[in-house]
């Protein structure tokens, strides 16, 4: 999946209403990887 693809996505998402939270989660169970963890998650 090129980052073309997946920016695409990810703006399909947001007009679904989600959140980028959620739209995260969702793209990376897209590429198969864990999202990355930043600086204030919850662990």
């Amino acid at each position: 999946m090129t980052a073309n693809e997946i920016a695409n996505l990810a703006e399909r998402l947001s007009k679904e209403g989600k959140t980028k939270e959620e739209a995260f989660d969702f793209l990376f169970d897209v590429i198969g990887k864990e999202p990355p963890k930043f600086k204030g998650d919850d662990e």
